[in-house]
């Protein structure tokens, strides 16, 4: 559900939840409906109120995910405009550093494929 922020999303909700286990988290990953089975299993809540936290719990973690994700995206098109401003203004200079690093990289490989050739 929520990709490569399931291990911070497991850590939200073992600060939250201090009686889930790991098995727990794991198996709550699947869904609202897991959580809330689990909830209800070591809280002893109605599964109707284990679903309203769930589902709290999970609506929140992914507004999380979406503000870093969006954050991340305004990060690297900032990024992108200031190299793409220092390229124009030293053309040159950028293809120089390219050539270079391309040639440092060329070497680095041919020297790597030369010493396993022997």
């Amino acid at each position: 559900m929520f990709g490569s922020n399931i291990s911070a999303i497991k850590e939200r909700a073992k600060v939250r939840w201090d009686k889930l286990t790991d098995e727990d988290l794991d198996s709550a990953t699947k869904g609202v409906g897991a959580l809330a089975s689990r909830l209800s299993d070591r809280y002893g809540y109605d599964l109707e109120e284990a679903r309203r936290q769930a589902e709290r719990f999970f609506n929140s973690s992914a507004e999380i995910a979406r503000s870093a994700y969006g954050r991340a995206l305004r990060t690297t098109n900032e990024a992108s405009l200031r190299i793409d401003g220092l390229v124009r203004e030293n053309p040159w200079r950028a293809v120089l550093g390219a050539a270079l690093l391309g040639a440092a990289v060329g070497y680095a490989l041919g020297w790597s494929e030369r010493r396993n050739h022997w």
